[in-house]
């Protein structure tokens, strides 16, 4: 799941993440708090856009879950810290590829293979809910 307060940058993603990995988006808290509600998650990814309120909240939410999926933050260059409750974090600067490493390292996905499989085959992955 990709959490984010800004849309664009939230359609931008999902597109980007989609070629290689089912991906489910909120673009408010209570979306977010849904989807958590219904469904397991591998990876969530909190974007920059989020305010450090947002990401607190976030972090409380996914304490309880079980199993826990794995955060990722976003950062931009000037943020300082780390983000409330992520695993791991990736600067905005890296780009889409960048993005995408991160997130296949941190699910132990082969990108490579991905793009290998058939043309006709769709490459999902782990950002959407398991039912």
């Amino acid at each position: 799941m990709v959490v984010s307060r800004d849309v664009t940058l939230l359609q931008t993603r999902r597109l980007i993440l989609g070629t290689f990995f089912r991906v489910q988006d909120a673009a408010r808290m209570q979306e977010a708090e849904a989807l958590l509600a219904k469904g397991r998650f591998e990876l969530i990814i909190l974007c920059q856009s989020l305010t450090d309120c947002d990401c607190q909240h976030m972090a409380n939410l996914i304490r309880n879950l079980n199993p826990r999926p794995l955060v990722l933050a976003l950062k931009d260059a000037g943020m300082l810290g780390h983000r409330a409750g992520a695993d791991d974090e990736v600067a905005v600067a890296t780009g889409p590829y960048g993005l995408l490493k991160k997130c296949a390292a941190m699910l132990n996905v082969d990108l490579k293979a991905k793009v290998l499989m058939a043309p006709h085959t769709i490459p999902t992955g782990s950002f959407a809910a398991h039912s």
